[in-house]
């Protein structure tokens, strides 16, 4: 009664309201990014300040000290004195700490959580045992003087504080903490809060840190009607579940395939702006509560007392973060997208399949056609599930993809894993092995041969339906999708929706089968708090995986000599050894012309997929040839992109300085990212990156959007500085060339104008990326100078 009276009344002031809510979409909001007051003191105030200052490095699992704040359920778990992702062994785990299990407090509590603020009846006690309190004082000292670069760098070695030392969760601790890292405190290394800001925190962990109330919570995990919203609120909420668990046992089975592939997607609902959703697994149905459903794996079969899974959707009352942030878009027109691709041919269920390991073996009971169009469709969000999975970030994860690859998929009359999708084999076992398979173990798949079987099946397939070869026909005519590595992080970009930002060596033509491979492996049955053979064994799988994608990609070519420029990359003594790599490709006849090279191939294939034009890439002077020059005076932001393109899209002994990701203002309004697409040898072997690297051959890129979701660097550049910029950039050859230039140019990490600057690229976000927009992580922002060799 009381959350439909505060409903009311917001509908009341939104009526009232001489504001478009439309100007005030904001990713710092939680529950509705279009949510106005809600009359709860911890949702209309505290929490706004702790998603815009805090959440910025607290959030996701890899969180320091897991601390997670976007949301209330996160601030009252409170932080750990162990770390999931990385407290493990050979062949032991940690501890599964997932914040969306919705586990009451009291089970973090025995597994050793720890509260942030406390309420113990005294405001002098409070300030004493609260460490959000005694954090916001530490840090309050600090900032009497400004921190000078070589004190930053002295945090910086202990940025990744939840390897370095454990977090003090007592007051007792606190105090032995202070003393020892007398420059800590919040917000670690950055400028103070506003003294508001600072004073209302502080008041509000003194008073005991209360959270929002019942009706107030409840309101935010309710669909919201604003102005922006098309029809009721809750609209396409209940007719999506209607869908979803609908009696039809082949429906049935249908959801729980998308279930799989969609479970980690915010779901956005074009007919209520703001708002985020997820699908889970419940007990029971509309109009009764979600009764959650927990196991360790999405694909787990369900407890003995489940008579019957229900797929309900979950509204996000949290804040989102980019590097978590996994976008779907869904209308009525996407249902009946889905109806088509499955049930286009009628078909049907006698019982529903089991939950065995191998997940092949209980999707075979679904079409293939249906299963083959859906991973066509949606493989973008597959790849990003990945990408942007819960370990959020982690170098040597992410160097199993390449920093610049485009990631195609097969056309289904050609690929042999929809034509004959056992690929002439008697069981599923060579198609895919789970984790529970491996617990014990550290042993490669490759080891145990199964890639090797699978491939060799894959291509007898292939070459028996396609004697006569392949060529670019073999590549599905839809869109294709590029990955850009950040060396922390991994992420997917649809080349249709986006500026392709240059040609690159590395492509990969996956198979439906290859790409639910690496999917099921990597998202579903990856676990961030398993052992390391668990996370070694899934590098080696997702290599593997890739290395076929490479292989076909090089079959289409019919000159074997051209074929080489490709298959060097796994075929090394590294290669050799650790994935058993053989050049099956050589098997499959290419069609494309002899007389063209390689880069004929990428070129022939783009202008397929998409014209070449300005609309392709205006940043990085491809494919058009247009001017890059660098004038000695900029005066225009089209002389400022002709001078950009004059140093990005070619190798350049510069870019080995730059960080990964660098966000800029130019002009006062104009924003773009550059991104550097680092260089390696031919070995691609977990834990030796740096061994690999040939700094040299480093390439930036440029985008005018926001690329990468942890940013290095921050610029605000005016154009009359522009010239000199480029100039300089480009003349960087040694290290304290590079110190200089950044010292003159860069929003350094404790620079009064951080904030600024960081509130101002969420504005734009909010503005111009709307529900693809996220918040920024800072915790990698310019903590150390060097070379990135």
């Amino acid at each position: 009664m009381i959350s439909r009276l505060i409903l009311l009344i917001q509908l009341l002031t939104l009526s009232l309201s001489n504001t478009s809510l439309a100007e005030t979409y904001d990713v710092f909001k939680g529950g509705n990014r279009l949510q106005g007051a809600v009359g709860d003191h911890y949702i209309d105030v505290i929490q706004p300040i702790i998603s815009k200052r805090c959440v910025t490095c607290h959030s996701c699992t890899a969180g320091p000290c897991q601390l997670n704040l976007t949301s209330w359920e996160g601030l009252s778990r409170g932080m750990a004195q162990f770390n999931s992702q990385l407290d493990n062994g050979l062949f032991t785990g940690s501890i599964r700490t997932r914040l969306e299990d919705h586990l009451p407090i009291s089970h973090y509590r025995d597994i050793g959580f720890h509260p942030i603020v406390k309420d113990l009846g005294s405001v002098e006690q409070n300030k004493r045992h609260s460490i959000l309190y005694r954090a916001l004082s530490h840090g309050e000292k600090n900032y009497s003087i400004p921190l000078n670069q070589e004190e930053l760098r002295s945090l910086g070695k202990h940025q990744k504080i939840e390897t370095d030392f454990q977090c003090p969760v007592t007051a007792e601790e606190y105090d032995q903490f202070e003393v020892k890292y007398p420059l800590f405190g919040m917000p670690f290394g950055c400028p103070p809060l506003e003294d508001r800001e600072l004073e209302l925190l502080k008041d509000w962990a003194a008073n005991g840190g209360k959270g929002p109330t019942a009706s107030a919570e409840q309101f935010t995990k309710t669909p919201l009607l604003t102005s922006m919203t098309k029809g009721a609120a809750d609209d396409m909420v209940r007719t999506m579940e209607s869908y979803l668990n609908h009696n039809s046992l082949a429906r049935q089975a249908v959801n729980r395939y998308v279930f799989e592939h969609m479970w980690f997607a915010n779901i956005h609902f074009e007919s209520n702006p703001g708002e985020f959703y997820r699908i889970v697994r419940s007990r029971t149905k509309f109009p009764k509560p979600i009764d959650l459903i927990v196991t360790e794996f999405v694909t787990d079969a369900p407890p003995s007392d489940v008579t019957r899974v229900y797929y309900r959707l979950e509204k996000l009352a949290r804040v989102i973060e980019l590097k978590k942030h996994k976008l779907w878009r869904v209308n009525r027109e996407t249902l009946a997208e889905l109806d088509s691709m499955f049930f286009s041919k009628d078909w049907q269920l006698s019982s529903l399949p089991d939950y065995p390991l191998n997940p092949f073996e209980w999707f075979q009971h679904i079409p293939i056609e249906g299963r083959a169009h859906f991973v066509r469709r949606y493989q973008k969000h597959m790849y990003q599930a990945v990408g942007r999975g819960a370990i959020c970030h982690g170098t040597d994860a992410s160097y199993v993809g390449p920093d610049y690859a485009w990631y195609m998929i097969m056309d289904p009359k050609y690929d042999p894993s929809v034509i004959d999708p056992k690929l002439g084999m008697d069981s599923w076992d060579d198609f895919y092995t789970h984790p529970r398979e491996l617990d014990k173990q550290f042993i490669p798949k490759s080891f145990t041969g199964k890639f090797q079987r699978f491939f060799i099946a894959f291509n007898k397939t292939l070459n028996k339906y396609h004697p006569n070869g392949i060529g670019l026909d073999a590549i599905w005519s839809g869109d294709f999708y590029y990955g850009l590595r950040h060396r922390t992080t991994l992420e997917f970009f649809s080349a249709k929706e986006n500026p392709v930002p240059g040609y690159t060596r590395h492509k990969m033509l996956n198979s439906y089968a290859s790409t639910e491979q690496f999917y099921y492996r990597e998202s579903p049955h990856f676990r961030w708090w398993g052992s390391a053979g668990h996370k070694a064994e899934g590098f080696f799988s997702a290599a593997y995986v890739r290395s076929m994608g490479e292989d076909m990609w090089t079959a289409l070519h019919s000159d074997a000599n051209a074929r080489k420029i490709e298959q060097s990359w796994f075929n090394t003594v590294q290669g050799r050894i650790f994935y058993r790599w053989k050049n099956h490709s050589k098997k499959t006849k290419g069609l494309y012309p002899k007389n063209k090279t390689y880069k004929d191939l990428s070129k022939d294939y783009l202008a397929r997929v998409r014209p070449l034009d300005l609309s392709v890439d205006r940043l990085n002077n491809w494919p058009l040839g247009l001017e890059k020059k660098i004038t000695s005076e900029i005066k225009t932001i089209e002389q400022w992109e002709a001078g950009i393109r004059a140093v990005t899209g070619r190798k350049a002994s510069f870019v080995q300085f730059l960080p990964n990701v660098v966000h800029m203002r130019v002009g006062g309004d104009k924003l773009y990212s550059l991104f550097v697409q680092r260089s390696h040898k031919n070995d691609k072997m977990g834990g030796l990156e740096l061994r690999s690297r040939t700094p040299k051959n480093d390439v930036l890129r440029a985008s005018d959007s926001v690329i990468g979701p942890l940013p290095h660097l921050f610029i605000d550049l005016a154009l009359e500085d522009a010239s000199s910029f480029l100039t300089e950039m480009q003349a960087i050859e040694k290290l304290d060339d590079w110190v200089a230039f950044s010292n003159k140019y860069k929003i350094e990490r404790n620079d009064p104008k951080f904030w600024e600057f960081f509130d101002w690229i969420h504005q734009w976000m909010s503005k111009n990326m709307k529900e693809e927009a996220g918040i920024l992580d800072i915790r990698d922002y310019d903590l150390s100078d060097h070379a990135y060799n």
